[in-house]
């Protein structure tokens, strides 16, 4: 009998590093190196990621990017944060403030969606630290059509997606992303 726990002891230990190893090297993790955004920008669908740019512009002094495939239950996201030209980015704003649904100031998805006329938008994953909300001179513009209140939450939670922009004219910084879930 204690030949018999002693191998299921073992085969139980085995087949948890088995598990902890395969998961090391198979689960995704969030990529950030700039080079990898043309060929991870590709493989979005190209509706969500419309007003990304295909290339990063020469004159973006500042350049972050973040890209998450998502697993299981985890969403996708792709983020990309350039600072541009003050005149650049006023006529970013300008532009995307005419395509826009709805908009908010500051905060994270959580923060967004839990407001009375809440939409699901993004964390600031590009930020380089925590916490990932985005400072309130930062302006969240979406490009989703606004959700009904019998689509709102909990609904929309399950195989969603969102996409848009946060601007800070102060900051001269406009952050790209799209999300699905």
């Amino acid at each position: 009998m204690t030949l018999i726990l002693f191998l299921l002891a073992v085969l139980a230990a085995g087949f948890l590093v088995f598990f902890a190893v395969a998961g090391f090297f198979i689960m995704p993790s969030t990529t950030q190196r700039l080079g990898a955004y043309p060929k991870l920008r590709a493989r979005w669908n190209q509706q969500h990621i419309a007003h990304f740019p295909k290339e990063i512009p020469a004159d973006a002094t500042l350049q972050k990017f973040s890209h998450f495939q998502g697993f299981l239950q985890g969403g996708a996201h792709i983020q990309l944060r350039l600072q541009l030209p003050p005149e650049r980015i006023q006529a970013l704003h300008d532009e995307f403030a005419r395509q826009c649904t709805t908009s908010f100031w500051g905060g994270s998805k959580y923060s967004h969606v839990s407001k009375h006329d809440g939409m699901p938008t993004t964390n600031f994953f590009t930020r380089g630290s925590s916490p990932l909300e985005f400072p309130s001179d930062y302006e969240l513009m979406i490009f989703d059509r606004v959700l009904t209140k019998s689509e709102r939450m909990p609904f929309m939670w399950n195989h969603g997606s969102s996409q848009g922009v946060a601007i800070s004219v102060q900051r001269h910084e406009i952050v790209y992303w799209a999300e699905s879930w």
